[in-house]
């Protein structure tokens, strides 16, 4: 069996398997791509008593013909301001996408890592220079209050609205996609509403 249908499979059983599941992640929500099982996008919910609360957050995720054996490649669409995700291309700095993978993990496991990281950035290792300078300052705490920190939501403003600001990308309402988040094929009527979405909502943090 080549790689590429080695991983197109291990995606259709991780497809099943979210699709049989009793209640679907409140938190995140997964749409494979209709033409390619090895796309797929991600929704997250921003986590509760963060800065990031009240926002979804829109992941694009690519799986190699190697995967599981590596790790999927994971990036930001949404504009987002944190530490370990680069402000213009959405890359994200996290161990198990990179040497501490296991293909045991799966693309669910993968996008629930990227919530704890949100909740618990690594300012030591930044690849968003000024947010790391930040919270080493003590200007934005990890785990913020309910209330949103001030002081991220003025930086991520200013970057928002910097120059590097060129890709379409949004953070909009879970009332968008209802209110449970559900796991199926993505559509072309997905594909259409992600696109207007992302033209007519503002990023919030």
């Amino acid at each position: 069996m080549s790689l590429n249908l080695a991983a197109a499979k291990r995606l259709r059983k991780e497809l099943q398997n979210l699709e049989r599941a009793k209640e679907p992640d409140p938190d995140i929500y997964l749409i494979p791509d209709g033409d390619n099982i090895l796309r797929w996008t991600a929704l997250l919910r921003g986590p509760s008593d963060t800065p990031y609360a009240e926002g979804v957050f829109q992941l694009a995720i690519d799986c190699g013909a190697d995967y599981p054996l590596a790790p999927p490649k994971i990036s930001f669409l949404t504009k987002v301001f944190h530490p370990n995700v680069h402000f213009r291309t959405g890359d994200v700095c996290l161990d198990i996408l990179k040497k501490e993978w296991s293909p045991a993990w799966g693309v669910q496991a993968a996008c629930r890592a990227i919530l704890a990281l949100l909740s618990d950035p690594d300012a030591d290792s930044p690849l968003n220079c000024d947010a790391g300078n930040m919270i080493r300052g003590g200007d934005m705490h990890p785990t913020a209050n309910k209330k949103p920190n001030m002081a991220v939501l003025k930086a991520h403003r200013q970057h928002k609205n910097s120059k590097w600001n060129s890709r379409k990308s949004s953070s909009y309402p879970l009332s968008a996609y209802g209110s449970k988040f559900a796991v199926r094929p993505r559509t072309s009527a997905d594909e259409d509403n992600i696109t207007t979405l992302s033209d007519k909502t503002k990023v919030n943090p």
